[in-house]
């Protein structure tokens, strides 16, 4: 028995635009204010004036540095976003812990739902699956043993529509989306 270990690059090689620049994408199509949100956060260019003063227009960018790093930037903190968006004086001349409330659960979930549906709406759907098939015929694709095992990163059904694996050989790392809201 072969284990086969897969992560992006592999729904990638396969034409999936999986990463997380075209999630960022599609926030900017389908959640701009979750995008603008995002970028006040983790203090990145989320939008950008494209007529002249006084009559600013606005449209979205994806801020692509961002985006290549996604999963190492949510875990950094801009102490300059929590001091201005901190309704009341923070007492710091004081000698006792202040606690603050960032609401990370609600911003997660808001993420983790958008993340979910951009799987779901644009990823994991059969039109793809049938453009892949017609665009990999003739080519040299990857070759696995039936009874091969896979370790998967990624969140799609590629093995099993492109290469008819069986769920039962795969385990999705992260969890597997199936487009349910409570989806993990």
């Amino acid at each position: 028995m072969n284990l086969n270990i897969i992560g992006n690059g592999f729904d990638l090689f396969h034409g999936l635009p999986s990463s997380y620049y075209y999630f960022g994408c599609y926030l900017i199509e389908k959640e701009p204010e979750l995008y603008e949100d995002i970028g006040k956060k983790y203090s990145f260019k989320y939008r950008e004036a494209y007529r002249s003063y006084p009559e600013y227009e606005f449209d979205y960018g994806v801020e692509d540095i961002f985006w290549k790093d996604f999963e190492r930037h949510l875990g950094d903190v801009d102490e300059t976003f929590i001091l201005d968006t901190y309704e009341y004086d923070l007492g710091l001349e004081n000698d006792y812990p202040i606690e603050i409330e960032m609401n990370e659960d609600l911003a997660a979930e808001r993420i983790k739902h958008a993340f979910v549906h951009w799987v779901k709406d644009t990823l994991d759907i059969n039109r793809n699956y049938k453009l892949i098939n017609r665009y990999m015929k003739g080519r040299l694709i990857p070759q696995f043993g039936v009874d091969g095992y896979f370790l998967v990163f990624n969140y799609t059904h590629t093995l099993q529509k492109i290469y008819g694996v069986p769920d039962r050989n795969i385990h999705y790392v992260h969890g597997e989306c199936f487009g349910n809201d409570d989806d993990n």
